[in-house]
């Protein structure tokens, strides 16, 4: 009886040995990509850990971005308990980018103990970090002395707090395509988010707005032009995060008013022939 229990003890921990070893080999290997979220062009890091008890096989890393071109990288063997890491698209062949914005799948291929091939995959997001969003006309036309106003939402999508800044530039009355310089100093005001900026002549403003992770917030924008400004004087809005320029279209015009004859023309031809008119009437 006491033979059967030691030859039953070592047949189940041979068993153990002959299970485990495979199982831990097939677990596979630990895949992490750091950060999950990027802006377009930026790299990630991709980090392949072998967690069995023996060397591991891996056949290669491939990458599918959104438009599903694939960018792989060349295999190797990441010895028990180590790992590898590498970044993308910096160490993968030419041509890997993270230009398009979309989900990139993270493959990696490795051999199991019988050789045949298994894969696990993960993914990240590349994301525009900041979405803007006009909500009132783009282009406004004023009179001197009266405002515009302009409202636009700004969303934060990455995992960062960062700064989205606002700037404003008058330029001066325009003619023929070539500035005019009227020798005044006159002002524009800008109010943003609340807060109150002048500008003078060729000469800007700029506020930040700060974007906490994933904040959506509504910008309102008012700008007042002063009783001094010439007709066709406007303020350009431009709005930009860390990355770059987001848009430059937002624009307000002070009032063109026709000149005496432009009116004063056609406003004549037309009581020219009325008088012709009723003078023909009564003839008649």
């Amino acid at each position: 009886m006491k033979e059967a229990c030691i030859l039953a003890t070592i047949v189940l921990f041979v068993g153990l040995l002959v299970v485990g070893i495979p199982a831990a080999y097939a677990a596979g290997p630990e895949l992490t990509i750091d950060p999950k979220e990027i802006v377009p062009g930026k790299n990630v890091g991709i980090t392949i850990k072998n967690p069995s008890a023996g060397d591991m096989i891996l056949e290669w890393t491939q990458v599918t971005r959104p438009d599903s071109n694939k960018d792989q990288h060349p295999g190797g063997t990441i010895p028990a308990g180590s790992s590898i890491t590498f970044d993308y698209p910096s160490g993968f062949p030419a041509g890997a980018n993270t230009n398009k914005i979309g989900e990139y799948k993270v493959e990696v291929r490795w051999k199991t103990e019988n050789g045949n091939g298994k894969s696990v995959t993960d993914t990240f997001e590349v994301a525009k970090k900041t979405d803007f969003k006009l909500i009132s006309p783009a282009e406004q036309m004023i009179e001197p002395a009266e405002g515009a106003i302009f409202k636009f939402k700004l969303k934060n999508n990455v995992f960062e707090k960062y700064p989205v800044e606002i700037s404003a530039i008058c330029k001066e009355i325009r003619e023929f395509g070539v500035n005019v310089d009227v020798g005044e100093a006159y002002a524009w005001d800008a109010i943003i988010d609340g807060h109150t900026l002048s500008m003078k002549k060729d000469e800007g403003t700029t506020f930040f707005v700060w974007l906490e992770p994933g904040e959506e917030k509504e910008i309102e924008m008012v700008v007042n032009s002063s009783s001094s400004h010439e007709p066709g004087d406007f303020v350009k809005i431009e709005v930009s995060d860390p990355d770059g320029t987001i848009t430059t279209s937002i624009l307000t015009t002070t009032a063109i008013i026709p000149e005496f004859t432009t009116i004063a023309i056609p406003v004549a031809t037309i009581l020219g022939l009325v008088f012709l008119f009723s003078r023909r009437k009564r003839k008649e």
